[in-house]
């Protein structure tokens, strides 16, 4: 049997993770690009970047609270979110590679990676016979 209480509290949190995420992404770039080391004239020149990220953030974050308040019927939107993070992992991790990222945010974006575990593993555990031979 599935405890969607536990899944209820998963999804919220996660919700509240991309708000405060995404929140300070659209209304504080500079304490954003402050806090991931970027260097001032490059957090001028990637407000706008800054901005159109945190919205998608805020975006996936509605998603996860949507599933927080009914997992079974929003169940897809835990996929979604598992590729979105999946997405946010490779590359951050592509980025330090290229030399483009330095290794402190390839670390932090491991985070994303855990989340898409169990974003996937809730999808799994959800299906039903039918749908378990396709994902």
């Amino acid at each position: 049997m599935i405890d969607l209480k536990r899944w209820k509290a998963f999804f919220l949190f996660a919700a509240l993770f991309n708000a405060a995420a995404g929140m300070l992404m659209v209304f504080a770039p500079e304490l954003f690009g402050v806090l991931m080391q970027i260097e001032a004239a490059d957090i001028q020149a990637s407000t706008a970047w800054i901005h159109q990220f945190g919205v998608l953030v805020l975006g996936f974050g509605l998603a996860y609270f949507w599933l927080s308040r009914d997992p079974l019927a929003n169940r897809n939107l835990a996929l979604l979110g598992c590729i979105g993070k999946l997405a946010v992992f490779a590359t951050g991790w592509i980025d330090y590679f290229a030399g483009h990222a330095p290794l402190y945010f390839a670390i932090l974006v491991v985070a994303d990676a855990l989340f898409a575990l169990v974003f996937y593993y809730f999808y799994r555990i959800t299906a039903t016979a039918e749908t378990r031979t396709f994902v």
